[in-house]
């Protein structure tokens, strides 16, 4: 099966006497570290994860096109420089499904041109890689990028949350005009009335997240 991975052009090979590295530290070269994602992914019993394998190699005429590289995101912790942790919850199939989608995903029109949710845009933000990207499949991720969805954050991913908000009908930009109308700020945006309706929308679903979440929180002290 890693053979039908393609990287920079060529089919990934396994290491001599298929002696894989354990740890991301001791990978030297970008061929070595896609091999090491790439065999966590085949790593995982999960049917969904080889579903979707199967799909994406059906569709490519049978390889799997490593689209992009993965740069390890670095964060500030107790002062100090280091990069996000790849270890994941065994428990959990969002992380390998992140990776998965990451690597293989075909990137959608919300994260070019260098794009970034609002998550990501902040200093020591949550997520393994440097790069924002949403991916055109919604049935899994549902337009969240994947370092939102990594951490479990898939639902206050801002552009998930734009692309619900685009799905409102007139009737309801109405209801959340009247129920939002003492926001500050927005009418010095060079908006539409419609479209700084929307994200007044996102900002309200946004904060409603965050207050369900604090409070799922505050329940488990």
């Amino acid at each position: 099966m890693l053979t039908k991975v393609h990287y920079s052009g060529k089919p990934l090979q396994p290491p001599p006497n298929n002696q894989y590295k354990a740890n991301w530290n001791d990978l030297k070269d970008g061929e070595e570290k896609m091999t090491w994602l790439v065999m966590q992914l085949f790593l995982e019993k999960s049917p969904l994860i080889w579903e979707i394998l199967h799909d994406i190699t059906d569709e490519n005429g049978g390889k799997l096109e490593i689209r992009r590289e993965f740069e390890r995101k670095r964060w500030i912790r107790g002062g100090k420089y280091t990069f996000y942790d790849l270890k994941r919850d065994p428990k959990q199939v969002r992380q390998p499904l992140a990776l998965l989608f990451f690597l293989f995903g075909e990137e959608a029109d919300a994260s070019k041109d260098g794009r970034e949710c609002t998550r990501c845009a902040k200093i020591n933000s949550q997520g393994p890689v440097t790069k924002c990207l949403v991916v055109t499949d919604e049935q899994h991720l549902k337009g969240a990028c994947t370092n939102c969805y990594w951490v479990a954050s898939g639902d206050r991913c801002s552009f998930r949350l734009e692309r619900e908000v685009h799905k409102i009908s007139e009737t309801e930009a109405q209801f959340y005009k009247e129920v939002l109308m003492d926001r500050a700020n927005w009418d010095v945006l060079p908006l539409t009335q419609l479209e700084r309706l929307k994200w007044q929308v996102v900002e309200e679903k946004e904060r409603r997240v965050d207050e369900r979440h604090g409070k799922k929180k505050k329940s488990r002290k």
